[in-house]
């Protein structure tokens, strides 16, 4: 059984890791993973939300508005916005008018979700990192 301390010191907790934290209701959890695949929760000061990986387009979506100087700021909410799956947008957008930090508590776990990892191994040529 993994230990229930570390999980507590995680603000991302995996919908189908044994320790929940009870954050999302187990037969909800279920009607969330069938309707939209694998789901991570994230508990944050405005509550818990969960959210599914966001698609191909949607991520562009988040790229084209990122590297615009304009549009950046405004990012990580769109794609919180697209990928949250429970309780609810408007619930969500409601947390986020008292407690806008909680975007950047979300987007980076959500990020990793979408299969971001800041710590891949990179092969360049002569370095004798072999990609397999």
């Amino acid at each position: 059984m993994p230990d229930e301390s570390a999980a507590s010191k995680s603000n991302v907790v995996p919908i189908d890791a044994s320790v929940t934290l009870d954050l999302i209701d187990p037969k909800v959890r279920a009607e969330l993973e069938a309707a939209h695949g694998p789901v991570i929760a994230v508990k944050t000061v405005g509550g818990v939300f969960a959210f599914r990986i966001a698609r191909r387009q949607e991520y562009d979506r988040y790229n084209a508005l990122l590297f615009n100087e304009k549009t950046r700021p405004k990012a990580g909410e769109a794609l919180c916005m697209m990928c949250i799956v429970w309780p609810n947008q408007v619930a969500f957008n409601s947390a986020v008018d008292r407690f806008p930090g909680i975007i950047t508590t979300c987007v980076n776990p959500l990020l990793e979700h979408c299969g971001l990892d800041t710590e891949a191994a990179v092969g360049k040529s002569g370095s004798g990192l072999a990609v397999t």
